[in-house]
């Protein structure tokens, strides 16, 4: 977990340090590919490096099918044939009893990415912060590394985290 192992997972080889786990917020866990074709809507071979989540999936589908649904609750996402990107995407991982996984959540953008560790009552017990163009593959967590210089600014981060946990519908970035 670059240069700050919190986890108390060990070190048993694997992605960050971590085997056989593909519950963290890393690069390797998380980002996974998106495949489409439809041919007439969608050129062949096209490529988009737009920031894309689960829940945007259903949306997407909804949208290609010229679909309105009636919903009790509204859809969290967004469709990918839409106006504007994602700035950023949400991760969230809760404790499961098979793992010894803590929760965690994070925010992803193209530049960054964010990530606060919770205890079992809540409260955040670790911090990492990855710089995504000089750190592709989030070995180095800049935050509290020894060098004040490059700590981001938390306050922000951890609000705006914290207001996409609890966003819902159209109020989610």
């Amino acid at each position: 977990m670059g240069n700050n192992d919190n986890v108390g997972l060990g070190n048993n080889g694997g992605a960050h340090r971590v085997y056989g786990e593909k519950r963290f917020p890393y690069t390797q866990s998380v980002k996974i590919p998106f495949l489409m074709r439809w041919p007439g809507h969608v050129a062949a071979g096209a490529t988009d490096n737009r920031l894309l989540s689960g829940i945007d999936v259903l949306p997407t589908f909804l949208d290609a099918a010229d679909v309105q649904p009636t919903l009790a609750h509204p859809l969290d996402g967004r469709s990918i044939f839409a106006p504007g990107a994602r700035n950023r995407v949400l991760l969230e991982y809760f404790l499961s009893p098979d793992s010894k996984v803590p929760s965690w959540s994070s925010t992803r953008t193209s530049a960054y990415q964010y990530v606060e560790w919770y205890s079992t009552t809540g409260a955040v017990t670790f911090r990492e912060y990855y710089d995504a163009a000089t750190d592709p593959w989030q070995l180095s967590n800049l935050y509290k590394d020894g060098i004040p210089g490059n700590d981001p600014p938390i306050a922000p981060l951890a609000a705006a985290l914290a207001a996409d946990r609890a966003c819902a519908g159209s109020a989610c970035p």
